[in-house]
């Protein structure tokens, strides 16, 4: 009011914008408060909080200042000198030094390994009609869930000249069972039910796999069709040279 009595436009001016708190806590003391908590202790915000002492926001704005971070650990296989030598060699390996030092584009190459899969997945989503009843699937346990073996074998993706496609560089998968005839009778089968079984790894099945599965698919989706040298990498460390 006494504004307009004078005739003269009100004074505004804007609230200063609040400083952000104080730490009561000061970087150093923060970080030691942190080292001293257990590694077990540090999986959340509340188990944190607990072991050192500080409020748990008090944690989410050491976060947001970079006070305190965020940190994945995995375990790492533990290599020896053996090891990282071998491996210092399959890298060296794959340059060429004819004409100049480059690296390999592996064009030729096709990496063979094994892996276990699950017959079946503990866990997917799928699609339902509205008046579709749930799936229902059940088992004693997770641990319980059978595991196949296969062998599979891969290359580098690269445009076929010949077909005028693209290679896709996948050889082929193949599972490594075996049938073999039930001894004794269960509940769920009679005896002499051919059940399926995880073949044992040995240097025979791994040739015979190779002989009979992986090279039959190389010479039948390899590009092109005349005399080439693919290189054979399985378990990443041995590398053998076929002539098809």
């Amino acid at each position: 009011q006494v504004w307009r009595l004078q005739g003269a436009p009100a004074f505004l001016q804007t609230k200063r914008a609040p400083s952000p708190p104080s730490l009561k806590r000061t970087p150093p003391e923060i970080s030691a408060a942190v080292r001293a908590a257990p590694h077990g202790h540090r999986r959340t915000i509340q188990s944190l909080a607990d072991a050192t002492g500080i409020p748990p926001t008090s944690i989410y704005r050491y976060l947001k200042r970079g006070l305190v971070r965020r940190a994945v650990s995995r375990v790492k296989p533990s290599l020896s000198s053996a090891h990282k030598q071998r491996r210092l060699e399959f890298a060296f390996g794959k340059v060429k030094t004819e004409a100049g030092y480059w690296f390999d584009l592996m064009y030729n190459t096709i990496h063979v390994d094994e892996k276990w899969f699950n017959v079946y997945e503990a866990l997917f989503k799928l699609y339902l009609a509205a008046d579709e009843p749930d799936l229902h699937r059940s088992c004693v346990n997770r641990r319980y869930i059978r595991k196949v073996m296969v062998l599979a074998a891969v290359g580098r993706p690269s445009y076929d000249c010949h077909s005028k496609k693209y290679f896709s560089g996948k050889i082929g998968i193949w599972s490594i069972v075996v049938l073999v005839a039930a001894k004794n009778p269960s509940k769920n089968r009679v005896a002499s039910t051919l059940e399926t079984k995880n073949r044992s790894m040995t240097t025979r099945v791994y040739m015979e796999l190779l002989l009979e599965h992986v090279f039959p698919a190389i010479e039948e989706k390899w590009p092109g069709k005349s005399c080439f040298f693919v290189g054979i990498d399985y378990n990443i460390l041995i590398s053998k040279i076929l002539m098809f």
